[in-house]
């Protein structure tokens, strides 16, 4: 969120500049609001990528420990023998 305001924050700095200031200023706060608005949005999608992979670390344990694999009883033994051609 304090991303999005400092980006929120120099975007409105140069709007005001650029409406209030004569010619020779407008372009003042470009440079900076460039810089500022790339560093800022890859610090945002480096935090967004790295919350998605702790999200997927922690599911991992949940899902294999719920998983349980049990002999197939006689019958269904039976059913897929029969089925493929055996006995």
């Amino acid at each position: 969120m304090v991303y999005m305001l400092c980006i929120i924050a120099i975007t409105v700095t140069n709007v005001i500049i650029d409406a209030a200031f004569p010619v020779g200023f407008t372009n003042m706060f470009d440079t900076l609001q460039l810089v500022i608005h790339s560093v800022l949005a890859s610090r945002i999608l480096f935090h967004l990528r790295s919350s998605d992979s702790h999200a997927h670390e922690t599911d991992l344990p949940l899902l294999a420990s719920a998983a349980r694999y049990e002999r197939p009883s006689q019958m269904e033994t039976n059913e897929i023998r029969s089925e493929v051609g055996g006995v």
